[in-house]
């Protein structure tokens, strides 16, 4: 599996999911592969609005105190 993000920019980092994926890791990837892809191309975090959709790791408490450190604004996504 992987991890994958698109900017106006340009095709962002592609990060490999080693094992199983929970909202700690998640972060992590999110680390390297968001704040990363910003930076490559110089892109600040009050200049995105970042979509995923409800998953639980997407949606886990630590997840959300992470993008709220990082000032990052999150796409609201319907509930299915």
């Amino acid at each position: 599996m992987v991890w994958g993000i698109i900017t106006p920019k340009g095709v962002g980092r592609l990060i490999r999911v080693d094992g199983i994926l929970n909202a700690n890791k998640y972060t992590r990837i999110l680390q390297e592969g968001l704040l990363g892809t910003l930076s490559d191309y110089n892109i600040q975090t009050p200049d995105i609005i970042f979509q995923q959709d409800n998953d639980p790791k997407h949606t886990a408490g630590v997840t959300k105190r992470w993008l709220e450190r990082q000032g990052i604004k999150v796409l609201d996504w319907p509930a299915t």
